[in-house]
């Protein structure tokens, strides 16, 4: 079984009235999980934070091997059901735990076999998405699953694309000492 927890936050800039969060979850060939959702009242110019959850019987756990993904697609929608506004991302199911000095990802014993990507980026100048792709192929040719960004954060599409590919990503921490 899996779990997802979503923390919404919603700004009302215009006018007052109650709005319907739905959170539809999709498997890999687009048939639905689940979908579930909360109204929202607002007063003008409001703020509301809400949480949705749920739990799944059966999901297909993402890992470096079986980097199983589902889309989550979050609708916004009036009194009367019609969507406002709509967004998604693709997301994965994944159990972590290290006990006794051994990581394990659904259960199975993990060894983490990474890369620093260390690549400076100036001005808005990021790689291509073909060029992402292909570091990303070339370290799963050499049995790479980890990468350490050490230039945080990336674009959006490489994270995307380590989803894609089953590669664990970390950030690098800067906890050099000031002198």
């Amino acid at each position: 079984s899996g779990s997802m927890k979503l923390n919404v936050s919603l700004e009302n800039k215009k006018r007052k009235g109650e709005y319907y969060v739905e959170a539809l979850l999709l498997d890999a060939r687009g048939k639905e999980v689940d979908r579930s959702g909360k109204w929202a009242e607002f007063q003008k110019r409001s703020a509301v934070d809400m949480e949705i959850s749920g739990v799944f019987a059966n999901v297909e756990p993402w890992s470096e091997y079986n980097p199983y993904l589902y889309t989550l697609v979050l609708r916004l929608k009036d009194k009367t059901m019609t969507t406002i506004e709509t967004l998604g991302c693709r997301v994965g199911f994944r159990n972590v735990d290290y006990t006794g000095g051994v990581l394990k990802i659904n259960g199975n014993p993990t060894t983490i076999r990474g890369v620093v990507r260390g690549e400076m980026v100036t001005d808005n100048n990021f790689p291509t998405p073909e060029a992402m792709r292909k570091e990303l192929e070339l370290m799963k040719t050499n049995n790479i699953n980890a990468v350490r960004v050490a230039y945080a954060p990336q674009h959006p599409y490489f994270y995307d694309l380590c989803d894609e590919y089953g590669i664990y990503v970390f950030d690098e921490a800067n906890l050099h000492p000031c002198h």
